[in-house]
């Protein structure tokens, strides 16, 4: 909290409340995020790049396929406050939110991303790529959000990026685990075990038969909710 230089623009914000759910419909948690106003921002002062990739859905249906047809693990994890990882290249100011105390004349000093600024993906995926590229993965020339790497006992391990959710795909359970908690010292990290979610989809992974199961039943139900023809 820094009073308010002059003449400087301040960006707005606000408080997002979501219910996520599982892939049953059941509550998994409550989230609270508070969120820059990203149309108040002026470019070339706020920010510069905004561009972030995103693995593709077509790649995530491949992996799977791969996944399937050799039967590999595959696991899960989600990274915590994703976006607050990354300092900021631009010197951001914002009103400060609902709830705290607010002196009269002063504003915030973003010196990390939030959710809601333009950059704040593009910040993201930059720490992911550079940690990754670090720890010795290469990244794949036809999706950049996926990156592979061998061991010295010659298994490969895949990991998919889709903003905050992690895949970690390999024929060895051993490695898929010792990768996670690589993973977990760098990054604040909730592991989810199996990958059961993904992306909108139900996965249901059957190793020992060699048999994937996609389902989309809650996301359409939630699509049908949305418009009201849940009864149709």
């Amino acid at each position: 909290m820094v009073p308010k230089p002059e003449g400087c623009k301040v960006v707005n914000c606000k408080w997002v409340f979501k219910t996520k759910l599982g892939p049953d419909g059941r509550v998994e948690r409550y989230k609270a995020h508070l969120v820059a106003k990203r149309f108040s921002q002026v470019e070339g002062i706020d920010f510069n790049e905004t561009y972030s990739p995103v693995v593709g859905h077509s790649t995530v249906q491949t992996l799977l396929a791969l996944t399937c047809t050799n039967g590999w693990h595959i696991h899960q994890m989600d990274a915590k406050s994703a976006f607050l990882n990354r300092d900021l290249k631009e010197k951001i100011y914002m009103k400060i939110p609902p709830g705290q105390n607010r002196p009269e004349g002063h504003v915030w000093w973003l010196r990390k991303a939030l959710y809601g600024l333009k950059q704040a993906s593009r910040e993201w995926y930059t720490k992911v790529h550079k940690v990754m590229v670090g720890l010795g993965y290469k990244v794949s020339v036809a999706d950049k959000c996926v990156f592979t790497h061998i061991d010295a006992n010659g298994y490969l391990i895949i990991v998919t990026v889709y903003v905050d959710d992690f895949l970690f795909i390999s024929k060895s359970l051993k490695f898929v685990e010792s990768s996670k908690s690589e993973m977990s010292g760098h990054f604040e990290m909730k592991d989810l075990g199996p990958a059961k979610w993904i992306l909108q989809m139900e996965l249901n992974h059957d190793i020992s038969n060699s048999i994937t199961t996609l389902s989309q039943s809650q996301y359409i139900k939630e699509i049908l909710e949305h418009h009201g023809m849940a009864d149709s």
